[in-house]
């Protein structure tokens, strides 16, 4: 969600890069001043089979046969409560009546502080849950410029991150960061609600926008190089001073490579380092370790085996129980482990 004062070129910007970079091939622009419920909801009708259906508009087929695309959903303060409400399963759940978008959809919002909106109101705070937020200043310079050549295609920004080429191997990764955080944090999850309504429109803490952040932060190289831009994406989804903590603590944490601890060319301070971070590691641990190869489950267990051995297995309990509930065929459990994890009389439980 893209905040900013009207007229600094939001909605420009957006479609102009978009039409210049590489991962995007289609733009579909929706304003919500004009739309009413039913354009998102869909509209019902009955098919052939006489079962009632939500059929959504003809500009929703754009976003299903693009590859890569991307909706901008523009003026969204514009729009009344009902209006916001019917755009909640199309932004998390990525249905349009009962039409089904891609995950790969980017989809990026973008309005004006009520003040400045025609018929203005506050984002409604199940709507503000669901998306990062970003202030949008004027570069007066920038501004200038395009004023001199009729606001042509703005000029690309050099990348500012490295993008990792596969999102759901490392989604592992960054749940890794984020639950490792919220292990030591957990009053941070989901506490209440803002209730001033500005607060409530923007950026705040809950199960659902960890989870969001975690999605996002799985996109990105997850790296001591991008952590400035990590800690502006968590204060985006989280709110400023949550999102600050966890920058803060991701730097902390980025010192342990998943990898390279299964394979034994890292060693963990298993004795010296935080509950947080050894929670984190061993979670994420486990995660690598049900890929459901043998090699990387036996390496799983061998990480939980060290971690007791040096006085840890009260966290690595958490994740040999998951090890052990999801061994794959061929595996056998290690000789040393019973003697930590294993009571024949009561099942897998630390002695």
């Amino acid at each position: 969600m893209l905040w900013g004062a009207p007229g600094i070129g939001k909605s420009s910007q957006i479609e102009g890069l978009a039409a210049q970079v590489p991962f995007v091939d289609h733009v579909e622009s929706t304003s919500v001043a004009n739309r009413e419920n039913v354009d998102f909801n869909g509209v019902m009708s009955i098919n052939e089979d006489g079962i009632a259906t939500y059929s959504a508009f003809d500009w929703v087929r754009g976003l299903q046969e693009a590859k890569s695309p991307l909706w901008f959903i523009d003026e969204v303060t514009t729009g009344a409560e009902d209006v916001q409400k019917a755009l909640l399963r199309p932004i998390q759940e990525r249905y349009i009546g009962s039409s089904k978008i891609s995950e790969d959809v980017a989809i990026v919002l973008a309005g004006n502080d009520p003040a400045d909106a025609a018929d203005g109101t506050y984002l409604a705070p199940p709507l503000a849950n669901r998306v990062g937020h970003f202030e949008v200043k004027l570069d007066r310079t920038g501004w200038l410029q395009g004023l001199a050549d009729g606001f042509s295609a703005p000029a690309l920004p050099a990348a500012v991150a490295d993008f990792h080429p596969d999102p759901e191997v490392n989604y592992k990764r960054a749940a890794y960061f984020v639950t490792g955080y919220l292990y030591g944090n957990q009053h941070f999850i989901n506490p209440d609600r803002p209730t001033d309504p500005e607060k409530a429109s923007k950026a705040w803490a809950s199960g659902r926008s960890w989870h969001n952040l975690t999605k996002v932060l799985s996109q990105l190289e997850l790296v001591p190089e991008n952590v400035t831009l990590i800690t502006a994406i968590s204060k985006a989804f989280v709110g400023d001073q949550i999102g600050a903590a966890f920058g803060g603590y991701i730097t902390a944490a980025m010192v342990y490579d998943v990898h390279e601890v299964l394979t034994g060319a890292q060693q963990v301070s298993w004795r010296e380092e935080s509950d947080s971070v050894l929670f984190a590691l061993i979670s994420s641990v486990a995660a690598f370790g049900l890929d459901g190869s043998v090699e990387g489950w036996e390496q799983a267990e061998e990480v939980m085996i060290e971690a007791a051995a040096n006085g840890r297995g009260d966290l690595a309990v958490v994740g040999i129980r998951k090890l052990y509930n999801n061994m794959p065929s061929g595996a056998r459990i290690h000789d040393d482990s019973p003697q930590y994890f294993v009571d024949t009389s009561t099942g897998i439980v630390l002695k």
